[in-house]
């Protein structure tokens, strides 16, 4: 059995499923919960909203759907993957990649999950091997999609496109089909709808189980070389005696001039420099790739050419000098020794996407976290102010801040065309507190939650404890933080800034009382200053079709 042979499941493990509605993931969720009583595996299912398509809501409806059939819990996540990718100077379907991976992690995390499960398959396997291909990869590349990796398993990669299909059918399944990957945008896509069919009739028709054979050839020995160069990377930073054979005895120097990393925190590599210029071109190659993950980096952005320029440096010209590489990774030398370390991973990228917190979660932060002053303790220093004053808001989720006395919930609802419409007199009508006149946003609020069954809830309040923002006018990710020296904000229906101290002077809220108010930050402005004013950012309108609410409750 494939799971099996790849150690992708044991008994009581908890799963996350990434389900995005098509027939892939469908059929996943349903091999899954066949699978489950055997192993006794208790299943969550996850799915991220892109917020690219306009039928993106109903697939993430579909999935509810589905996992409440299935009687399992569901996690729905929605993240601006647009904004994403232009933040990261990246492609949408990289951009949604780390999206999805990000939620998937997250909601693992919480709930303690030990495996993540995603619906790849052959075709999949196929189009990423091509991909790779035509960018040049090395032999990671052609190895494609890795059965397991870490806690994520890929149960599916053993079956065809077809063969999942012929498999919902005579279950029973439906499923969702997302007209992007018919879209000619996209590489992948070209790939799968026309080099694929060329190649079938015009060369090989087989070519699909060809290029499978080499990934499965080129992926077995390139995990073998690698768990090589990592075997001889540690033995180096260990300082242990490595064993003489051929030109590998040359490595031997390189012990005397290790400095072994602290345990537990792999965030600096060093090595002797002399040696290791000595050492064969495709050792090095692999030493360097080892130093940069054992460092903390990412080779998912280090191409050929990084590495090229990379091992040039270490081994021409004089010495001293730095290498910055892709992910933050810096290679730095000197007359005998040559460093790696990040100095901005996937860490700082991820940060990016912070707010991608898909999971219906509590965050929670310690009493008086807020505060950048205690009493009885000595001034803090300025850095040490930022680190206490600010802290994330997901979205969507809840979080608690104790040393406030307060809870902020967040949650980003879906608006069809035409269901906004402002109210006669146009923006006379509007509140202060949000662009929407109170009985359109009644409206949006009531009849988006009309499908989760929350009626009930008393949304309209008739106070501050609740606005609305346009999502897509945000930059993310949010943050809550208290007042700071020289704060200002553009409170609604004013054309200019204002000072905090002066709106807060002018709403007559006493001194003593004025560090403890929370401030919604998005881009470094202030969106909201909670309980009291929304700023003129991101107003809702007509064309809103992601709105944002946050609703603040007294602990």
């Amino acid at each position: 059995m494939f799971s099996t042979r790849h150690g992708m499941f044991g008994r009581g493990m908890k799963v996350v499923v990434g389900v995005s509605g098509g027939a892939d993931s469908v059929g996943l969720l349903q091999v899954l919960c066949q699978l489950a009583p055997e192993y006794d595996l208790r299943l969550h299912v996850v799915h991220l909203n892109h917020m690219l398509r306009p039928e993106a809501a109903d697939d993430a409806a579909f999935v509810r759907r589905l996992a409440r059939r299935l009687n399992l819990p569901v996690t729905i996540g929605c993240a601006r993957v647009g904004a994403i990718a232009r933040r990261l100077k990246t492609g949408i379907e990289e951009a949604g990649r780390l999206a999805r991976y990000r939620l998937f992690e997250q909601v693992a995390g919480r709930i303690g999950a030990q495996r993540i499960a995603v619906g790849h398959h052959e075709g999949d396997q196929v189009e990423t091997v091509l991909f790779n291909l035509m960018r040049g990869a090395g032999p990671g590349g052609l190895a494609g999609i890795p059965p397991r990796r870490g806690r994520v398993v890929r149960p599916l990669l053993c079956a065809s496109r077809e063969e999942i299909a012929a498999y919902c059918r005579v279950a029973g399944l439906e499923w969702r089909t997302d007209a992007s990957n018919l879209s000619p945008e996209f590489l992948r896509n070209r790939i799968r709808h026309c080099l694929l069919p060329l190649l079938r009739k015009e060369f090989n028709p087989r070519i699909d189980q060809a290029v499978l054979r080499l990934a499965e050839i080129v992926g077995e020995e390139d995990r073998w070389i690698r768990r090589h160069a990592e075997s001889l990377l540690s033995q180096l930073l260990a300082g242990k005696r490595l064993r003489q054979s051929g030109q590998a005895a040359s490595a031997q120097a390189l012990i005397s001039g290790v400095k072994p990393v602290p345990s537990g925190r792999a965030e600096k590599v060093c090595l002797t420099l002399a040696t290791f210029v000595c050492l064969p071109l495709a050792l090095r190659r692999r030493l360097l790739l080892a130093a940069v993950r054992r460092a903390g980096g990412s080779l998912r952005h280090l191409g050929y050419q990084n590495v090229s320029d990379c091992l040039d440096f270490l081994t021409r010209g004089g010495p001293g000098g730095t290498v910055q590489l892709p992910g933050g990774v810096r290679v730095s030398k000197d007359s005998t020794c040559f460093t790696v370390v990040v100095v901005s991973d996937v860490r700082g990228q991820r940060s990016e996407i912070g707010f991608l917190n898909g999971e219906r979660k509590r965050t929670s932060v310690a009493p008086g976290a807020l505060w950048a002053r205690r009493k009885g303790q000595e001034q803090d220093s300025e850095a040490e102010r930022e680190s206490l004053a600010s802290v994330p808001l997901p979205v969507p989720g809840k979080t608690s801040l104790p040393g406030l006395g307060l809870t902020i919930r967040a949650r980003v609802l879906d608006i069809a065309p035409g269901t906004l419409r402002l109210a006669r007199g146009g923006c006379s009508s509007l509140h202060s507190r949000n662009i929407m006149s109170r009985d359109i946003e009644k409206n949006a609020i009531m009849g988006a939650l009309d499908t989760e069954g929350e009626m009930g809830r008393p949304w309209d309040t008739g106070d501050d404890s609740r606005v609305c923002f346009d999502y897509d006018q945000l930059e993310a990710p949010l943050t809550v933080r208290t007042r700071r020296e020289g704060d200002r904000l553009r409170p609604f229906g004013m054309q200019g800034a204002k000072k905090l101290k002066k709106l807060l002077g002018e709403l007559r809220i006493p001194g003593r009382d004025r560090d403890k108010i929370a401030l919604v930050v998005s881009g470094g402005e202030i969106i909201w200053v909670v309980g009291c004013r929304r700023a003129q950012v991101a107003p809702v309108t007509e064309q809103t079709r992601h709105m944002l609410i946050l609703e603040t409750e007294r602990l």
